[in-house]
């Protein structure tokens, strides 16, 4: 990826981060922007960090863990990924 490529991305993503936070009608700082487009999340609260942070596993761990004919019944058309 060239380097315009990337500051196209970045202003991209910047100002649908802009646009998003209009539209809420919260405050988007230009720091906030850039953290957004960076890593996508603006804080570290509970809501938005890592589970395994916190001592819970995440969704896919859980979805590891779980039985094949479980996972069966979770998606009603039966189609399932291949481990």
């Amino acid at each position: 990826m060239t380097r315009a490529q990337r500051r196209h991305d970045t202003r991209r993503i910047k100002s649908k981060f802009h646009q998003a936070q209009k539209s809420k009608q919260w405050e988007a700082s230009p720091r906030n922007a850039g953290i957004f487009a960076n890593h996508g999340k603006v804080c570290s609260c509970w809501m938005c960090c890592n589970p395994r942070k916190l001592g819970f596993v995440t969704l896919q761990e859980r979805r590891a863990t779980l039985p094949l004919d479980l996972l069966e019944e979770l998606r009603p058309d039966g189609s399932f990924d291949e481990i």
